[in-house]
């Protein structure tokens, strides 16, 4: 199901980059990649960053300009997992008020940034 939900996502928004991150069931709050496609994964990859709490996601998304730009505001290494995984958005899906999964996005395959999505 997932395949056929990355496939709808990349031909409706024209993107070659996206991660579907769900909640790991070892680790209650973290979350782990559980389909990609076109983003190069790393075994030592902290997803710490996509904590279901954070104030972005209760406004929408959290939006990464850049790598660099997302360094400098979360005060991230220069190996953060937004400049590993080379994707901008990250958008929640949640069911009621719980967040179930989060879809990371790149730019456009134009190499242009999502033209609906706001940034904070």
């Amino acid at each position: 199901m997932l395949g056929s939900v990355m496939d709808r996502v990349s031909q409706t928004l024209l993107v070659d980059r996206l991660a579907i991150f769900v909640e790991d069931p070892l680790q209650p709050g973290q979350m782990r990649i559980a389909r990609s496609m076109g983003v190069r994964l790393f075994e030592s990859l902290d997803l710490s960053f996509l904590e279901p709490a954070r104030p972005e996601f209760a406004r929408g998304a959290l939006l990464f300009e850049s790598p660099r730009a997302a360094r400098r505001r979360q005060r991230l290494p220069s190996a953060a997992p937004s400049k590993q995984l080379d994707l901008n958005y990250f958008v929640p899906c949640r069911i009621r008020e719980h967040t179930v999964a989060v879809l990371g996005l790149g730019k456009t395959v134009d190499g242009d940034f999502l033209s609906a999505m706001t940034s904070n």
